[in-house]
C-alpha cells in the first residue's frame, strides 16, 4: 500500500513527529545517496530525540496474568477506522506511538503517511478490530512506543506479526528493539495465504523507566497487539524458594532439606523440595521414618529404619543414604512412583533402574 514514487529531486527535511503533532527536524539533505546515510544516523541517535518528544501514557488495559499493559494504544484501535477500509492517515496519527520512514527518499513529493487497517478485505486483526501496516515507499516502516516502567522489574514483552499476504519471506522482516538494544527478527512467508496470519512472539525485559520500544522494517508485514506486562509468577509451594531471572522468568528452586514447613502436622521439614507428611507426637518432634544405609562396627552396610531428626547423628557416624531404585515392570523397567532404597550398587530383586527414553 505505497504511496508515492521517487522523483529525480532530493531536496527533503526529515522530521520526526510526535503523537501530539510537534516536530523535531533531524537532519536536511540534498542527495539521495547523503540521505540514506543520514537516515541510518538518524536510527542511531533517536532515543536521544525521542527522549524530547516523550509522549504522556494513557494506560489501563488488564494483562492475561494481571497487571497493567504498559503500552499505549497497543492494538491500534485510535483512531477509528470505518470497518472493511484502510486509510493512509499522518504520521502523527496514533495516539501513544511515533511513526517513522525507514526510507525518506521514497517520498520526497508527497507527505508521508501511515497504514491503518480495520478488516480491511478480508484481512482480520489479532486484537480488536484495527492494526498497522509495514511499507517502505513513503509509508511508515518504524513504529516506536515508550513506556514508563519501574528501574530492575522484569516484564514481558509481547506482540503479533503476521506476513503480507502473496509475499515472500525475504520481504516480510521485522526488527524489535528494546532501548536500542535488538531483542528479535521476526520474519515468515506469505506465499500462499490470503488472510493475515499472526503469530504470538514475546520475551522478557527488564525496566530502567522510561523504556523505549521499536518495531522495524525493511520490507512488509503487519503488527498488531503490543503488550508490555509485569512478569507475575505462580506463588511457590512451602518448600520452593521463588525468584524471577531476567533471562529465565519464574524459577522455582527447592529449599534445604530440613527446612520447616507448614503442614497438616508439628515439626514437618523440606525433603527433595516437597513438604513431608508427618505424625503428631505430644512433645511436637517430627516422627517421619526414614531409610539410611547403617554400619555397625565397620561391617557390610545394612538397611534400617530411622526417625528422620535421628538422621543427622546417624550421617555423622558414617551412615549413608541408600541408593534408590524403583519397582520394576514387566519390561525390566522401574516405575518412579515405588522406590526400592538399596545398600548396594545392584538393584534388589525385583527393582531396576528408571528407564532412559
Amino acid at each position: 500500500m505505497g504511496c508515492c514514487g521517487s522523483t529525480p529531486a532530493f531536496d527533503y527535511d526529515l522530521y520526526l513527529l510526535s503523537s501530539k503533532g510537534e516536530r523535531s527536524v533531524v537532519v536536511k539533505s540534498e542527495g539521495k545517496e547523503e540521505a540514506q546515510h543520514q537516515m541510518s544516523q538518524t536510527l542511531t541517535i533517536s532515543a536521544i530525540i525521542i527522549a524530547s518528544i516523550f509522549i504522556s501514557l494513557v494506560v489501563g488495559q488488564t494483562c492475561p496474568a494481571g497487571g497493567t499493559n504498559l503500552v499505549t494504544n497497543p492494538s491500534f484501535e485510535s483512531p477509528a477506522v470505518l470497518p472493511g477500509t484502510a486509510a493512509s492517515l499522518p504520521l502523527d496519527s496514533i495516539p501513544g506511538w511515533i511513526a517513522l520512514l525507514i526510507d525518506p527518499s521514497s517520498c520526497l513529493t508527497s507527505p508521508p503517511t501511515l497504514n491503518l487497517l480495520n478488516n480491511y478485505n478480508g484481512l482480520a486483526a489479532s486484537a480488536g478490530n484495527q492494526f498497522v501496516e509495514f511499507d517502505v515507499e513513503c509509508t511508515a516502516s518504524i513504529f516506536i512506543s515508550n513506556a514508563q516502567t519501574v528501574p530492575d522489574t522484569i516484564y514481558v514483552l509481547s506482540y503479533d506479526y503476521s506476513p503480507l499476504p502473496g509475499v515472500s519471506a525475504d520481504s516480510n522482516v521485522m526488527k524489535v528493539y528494546y532501548n536500542g538494544i535488538q531483542m528479535n527478527s521476526v520474519t515468515a512467508s506469505g506465499i500462499g495465504l490470503t488472510t493475515t496470519n499472526w503469530t504470538t512472539y514475546s520475551q522478557l525485559v527488564t525496566g530502567s523507566g522510561p523504556d523505549e520500544l521499536v518495531f522495524e522494517s525493511q520490507g512488509k508485514g503487519y503488527l498488531d497487539n503490543v503488550m508490555l506486562c509485569p512478569l507475575v509468577c505462580d506463588p511457590s509451594p512451602p518448600c520452593q524458594i521463588l525468584t524471577q531471572d531476567p533471562l529465565l522468568g519464574c524459577v522455582y528452586t527447592p529449599s534445604s532439606d530440613g527446612t520447616p514447613c507448614t503442614s497438616t502436622c508439628s515439626g514437618s521439614v523440606c525433603r527433595a523440595g516437597i513438604c513431608d507428611p508427618c505424625d503428631n507426637v505430644p512433645n511436637g518432634k517430627h516422627t517421619q521414618k526414614v531409610k539410611i544405609c547403617h554400619k555397625p562396627g565397620g561391617d557390610k552396610p545394612i538397611l534400617i529404619e530411622i526417625n528422620d531428626h535421628a538422621l543427622p547423628a546417624h550421617r555423622a557416624h558414617g551412615d549413608l543414604d541408600p541408593t534408590i531404585f524403583y519397582v520394576a515392570n514387566a519390561a525390566g523397567c522401574g516405575i518412579e512412583s515405588e522406590e526400592c532404597p538399596s545398600c548396594s550398587d545392584i538393584p534388589p530383586a525385583g527393582c531396576a533402574r528408571l528407564c532412559v527414553p
